[in-house]
């Protein structure tokens, strides 16, 4: 509990030196967020890990005083329709400020706040053209192109010569796949091996059989936790495979991931943000799991909306928080976070995230 208290009062004195002292609205004025994130379905896990992230952030920045914020939380279900209808559903109450998990479910209802008076924070959203459905829209999420540059950037340094890709035939993992295929092509690297799956596949005996017949130097796998786990869990089980190294996004960061694949035989690269050891140590004492970039990403949002409303007057308006904090820079647990001023894009700094084998 020592370091959860510690970790809170840092919270509170970054909020007062973001501006906490000068609204005038005292602790009675609450703002409501409205969270669309999927808690069942095909991402439950990824959606429950930052839904975790957002409410500690709430009640850490809600110890500062000042203006208070409160979570109107709806599970899409992991399906475009169900966040739309949830979107839907907080509008007739007045939500005003969004906060949606994945492109999928908030391009539906990006598009229809476009223009209005509303904010959206588009977290664990990679698609790149999102931003572009609406002019109130900031992403806490690295972009496709983001992660695939840093994954070629790897490649290269490793020299490695052929490479096998298998991707969820879902909306970001496709993108992943297509995005890094086509940089690969342009490097003059070779692509020897690739193939899609259905989100619900858990039984990867096809594509670790056709792996063992196929020279591959490194495999890039992108899909939802559990599959990359179940993937990498029965690639290392295959001695024909198991010394195949693999690369992936933010789910090999996930110590909880690496705990379902067991042994690992060879070793597994993340495209990963910063964590903040204070956070992860509070995250895991509040929580009994490990934190990972979700999990960082929602409580940097929470961090970011609290910071810009402390700064506002007493009859502030939404156009007035987008554009202090489109021009500005915040101090949070994943560092200076700023985004660009013309396409709101965030200026997030990636790492790589290595586990070898005995670790």
């Amino acid at each position: 509990m020592k370091s959860i208290k510690t970790f809170a009062l840092l919270v509170i004195i970054v909020a007062s030196l973001t501006g906490c002292k000068n609204n005038p609205q005292g602790n009675q004025n609450v703002v409501e967020i409205g969270a669309i994130v999927p808690l069942t379905g095909q991402i439950a896990t990824n959606g429950n890990a930052f839904l975790k992230g957002l409410e500690m952030g709430v009640a850490d920045a809600n110890l500062a005083g000042g203006v208070q914020l409160k979570l109107a939380v709806e599970d899409c279900h992991s399906n475009t329709k169900d966040a739309n209808n949830a979107y839907r559903k907080l509008k007739g109450m007045g939500v005003k400020y969004y906060v949606g998990f994945g492109g999928q479910f908030v391009s539906g209802f990006a598009s229809e706040t476009n223009n209005s008076d509303e904010i959206l924070f588009a977290s664990a959203t990679p698609n790149s053209t999102l931003l572009k459905m609406t002019n109130r829209c900031f992403r806490i999420f690295p972009t496709v192109d983001m992660v695939t540059d840093k994954i070629c950037e790897y490649i290269d340094s490793c020299n490695y010569h052929r490479i096998g890709i298998v991707y969820m035939q879902f909306e970001a993992y496709s993108m992943y796949y297509e995005n890094l295929q086509a940089k690969l092509k342009k490097a003059g690297v070779n692509v020897v091996y690739t193939e899609g799956f259905d989100p619900a596949t858990r039984d990867f005996k096809g594509i670790v059989s056709k792996l063992s017949d196929t020279p591959v130097d490194i495999l890039f796998t992108a899909s939802a936790g559990e599959s990359s786990a179940s993937l990498t869990r029965q690639l290392f089980s295959n001695p024909k495979t198991q010394n195949i190294p693999v690369i992936g996004d933010i789910n090999f960061a996930n110590p909880n991931i690496l705990q379902i694949i067991g042994p690992i035989k060879a070793p597994i690269c993340a495209v990963d943000n910063y964590i903040n050891p204070t956070f992860a140590t509070a995250f895991k004492e509040k929580y009994g799991q490990n934190a990972d970039a979700l999990a960082l990403y929602g409580y940097m949002t929470a961090s970011i909306i609290k910071q810009a409303l402390s700064e506002m007057r007493k009859d502030y308006t939404t156009n007035d928080v987008y554009e202090y904090i489109r021009t500005n820079s915040f101090e949070t647990a994943g560092g200076t976070i700023s985004f660009d001023s013309e396409t709101s894009e965030p200026n997030l700094q990636l790492i790589f995230k290595e586990t070898r084998p005995n670790e």
